[in-house]
């Protein structure tokens, strides 16, 4: 299934996975696997990766969802590089 791109606000990002939240409610059933591809930009870098949605839960007025990033060692290394960095800009 393809869908139109929306506007989802990541609430934590990890080197392997993410947990978003949208007012969009994706239509996920049980055990069903769900492709995604998630593009977001930290300090100007823009990443973008393929993914599974792994859970989906409500939350007020919106869905948080759990999505496991299908990436490889050095995409991870540099999503760590990136918050890391994000986390010396915060502190300055």
């Amino acid at each position: 299934m393809q869908s139109r791109s929306g506007s989802i606000t990541a609430i934590d990002i990890s080197p392997s996975g993410l947990l978003l939240q949208s007012p969009l409610e994706l239509p996920i059933e049980t055990n069903q696997k769900i492709e995604i591809n998630v593009s977001f930009t930290i300090n100007s870098t823009k990443l973008s990766y393929n993914g599974t949605i792994l859970w989906k839960r409500p939350v007020q007025e919106s869905f948080q969802y759990g999505i496991l990033l299908k990436n490889e060692e050095d995409e991870r290394q540099e999503i760590i590089n990136e918050i890391k960095l994000y986390q010396k800009r915060l502190k300055k």
